[in-house]
């Protein structure tokens, strides 16, 4: 008598390359982010220029939009 594998214990090539591809775009992010990081501790004066710029920005957006609403 010949033991047959329980159904759904083994996965075919195809199934294990289907759940490779599943993972690829987290693993893609998660090195971007890395990167980004890695380049803003680098650049860390830059970063806070651009993070100060943009939040006068903002700002000069919410007042212009609180004088316009009242």
């Amino acid at each position: 008598m010949v033991d047959e594998p329980e159904a759904g214990s083994e996965k075919n090539g195809a199934e294990k390359a289907e759940g490779g591809y599943a993972a690829w775009p987290f693993v893609a992010l998660g090195r971007l982010v890395r990167r980004l990081f890695l380049l803003a501790d680098k650049h860390n004066g830059g970063i806070t220029a651009l993070a100060t710029i943009a939040i006068m920005a903002l700002t000069g957006f919410y007042v212009s939009y609180s004088k316009n609403s009242g």
